[in-house]
């Protein structure tokens, strides 16, 4: 399969999980938990934990909230698989051994760094949609989100760089842009 219909089936993939999970997650979004489950990721205290599950608990939520969950593990693979082979490609549209072409390489393997996180707070957050609402737990769960948040906002942040790079050098007719990140 050619590299260009790898990537449309990737992006297709990705897309239609995100309709999945939005479609999926959202009776999760009240006047409390307005992001829904991503209130839950990002819950700061056993008290918000608590307040969001209780909530959910009461409107009979809690199943929507683990399916939705258990939705994001195949998420999980369309976004890495996703943000590995676009870091990947991007790299080999740099000259070899740039820093350009370096930190493309190393984001494909923060893609599936963010991968690992969002799995690990996935299982967080399905201990406290159990009812193991901790301390910990929700630490735990807020720690992994942030670094996971982080790691794929830095994959699309220098996605977006890369774009417009490769637009300069394509519409100014310097193919050599790179020479500047050199080592």
């Amino acid at each position: 399969m050619n590299k260009f219909l790898k990537g449309i089936l990737l992006i297709l993939f990705a897309l239609v999980m995100i309709w999945i999970m939005n479609k999926s997650g959202s009776p999760l979004k009240t006047n409390t938990t307005l992001l829904g489950i991503i209130n839950l990721e990002l819950a700061l205290n056993k008290h918000e934990t608590s307040v969001i599950v209780q909530q959910w608990n009461q409107q009979q939520l809690i199943a929507i909230a683990k399916k939705n969950t258990y939705y994001d593990f195949i998420f999980i693979l369309s976004y890495v698989a996703l943000f590995y082979f676009l870091c990947r490609q991007t790299a080999k549209q740099f000259r070899l051994n740039t820093i350009s072409s370096k930190v493309s390489y190393l984001l494909s393997y923060a893609a599936i760094l963010a991968g690992i996180m969002d799995i690990m707070e996935n299982f967080g957050m399905l201990l406290s949609l159990s009812g193991h609402i901790g301390k910990r737990i929700t630490l735990f769960t807020l720690i992994t989100s942030i670094i996971k948040w982080s790691l794929v906002a830095g994959c699309i942040a220098w996605l977006l760089i890369s774009l417009f790079i490769f637009l300069f050098r394509r519409f100014s007719g310097k193919s050599k842009i790179d020479s500047a990140f050199a080592k």
